[in-house]
C-alpha cells in the first residue's frame, strides 16, 4: 500500500526509483485519446471541444464506445504505474512521485508538445491500486456537492478537495493526506479553465434568479 510509514521489503535503490518514475511519466505520455482519435478520424481531437486529450472530450468524436475506451486505457496506465512502484518496492516517497510522474505525463505529454488530457482517469487508476478505500471514499463525496449545485465538473474537484481533510479524520493518516493532496495539484492546474466557466456560470444564474425575483415581487 503507497504512502505508508513503513515501506514492504527493502526499499529499491535510487537507481530502480528513478527508473521506475521516468517510466510512469512515459506510460501517462500515452494519450489514448489523442491516438484514437487520430486513428479513426484522422484528426487531433485537442483542436475540437475543450481542446483536451481526455475521455470527455473524445466523446464528441467518438461517441460513448470512445469515451469508455479513452477513459479505461487511461485509468489502466495510471494503475500500472502504482503497480510497478509497489512491485519494486520503492519508498513512500518514490511511490507518491511515481503516481505524481504518470498524471503528469498525461496532462503534459512531451511528444504532443505537452498537451494532454486532464488527468481524472489517470488519478483514479493510480488510487485504485494505491488504496481501494480511497477510490470507493471520492464517489461518495461526490453527491454532497453535486445534490448541491448540480454541476458534474464542479462537483467532482470539490469531492477530490474533500478527500484529504476526510482522510486525515477517518484513517487518521497525515501521509495519505499530504500525499493525496500533492497529487490533486496538477489535477486542479489542468482544471482551472473549468472552475472559472462553472463558477462564472453559477453567478449568472444567481444574477437572473434574483433578477426574477424582484420582478415578481414589484407584479
Amino acid at each position: 500500500m503507497l504512502w505508508s510509514d513503513v515501506s514492504i521489503g527493502t526499499a529499491a535503490s535510487w537507481e530502480l526509483s528513478a527508473l521506475v518514475i521516468t517510466a510512469s511519466y512515459g506510460l501517462g505520455c500515452f494519450a489514448a485519446g489523442y491516438y484514437l482519435v487520430l486513428w479513426r478520424r484522422g484528426a487531433d481531437i485537442r483542436s475540437r471541444g475543450s481542446g483536451s486529450a481526455g475521455a470527455t472530450n473524445v466523446s464528441r468524436a467518438l461517441g460513448p464506445a470512445g469515451f469508455a475506451l479513452t477513459f479505461a486505457l487511461d485509468m489502466g496506465k495510471g494503475a500500472l504505474a502504482s503497480w510497478l512502484a509497489i512491485h519494486f518496492h520503492l519508498g513512500p516517497v518514490a511511490q507518491l512521485a511515481s503516481m505524481l510522474a504518470v498524471i503528469s505525463g498525461h496532462i503534459w505529454p512531451a511528444q504532443l508538445r505537452f498537451r494532454g488530457g486532464k488527468g481524472i482517469a489517470t488519478l483514479a487508476g493510480s488510487v485504485l491500486v494505491a488504496d481501494y478505500r480511497i477510490f470507493l471514499l471520492v464517489p461518495v463525496l461526490f453527491l454532497i456537492p453535486f445534490a448541491l449545485l448540480r454541476r458534474f465538473t464542479l462537483s467532482g474537484l470539490a469531492a477530490l478537495a474533500a478527500t484529504p481533510l476526510v482522510l486525515a479524520l477517518w484513517l487518521t493518516s497525515a501521509s495519505r493526506a499530504l500525499g493525496f493532496l500533492i497529487l490533486l495539484l496538477p489535477i486542479f492546474w489542468a482544471h482551472r479553465e473549468n472552475i472559472r466557466e462553472d463558477l462564472a456560470s453559477m453567478q449568472v444564474g444567481m444574477r437572473r434568479d434574483s433578477s426574477g425575483g424582484h420582478s415578481a415581487r414589484k407584479e
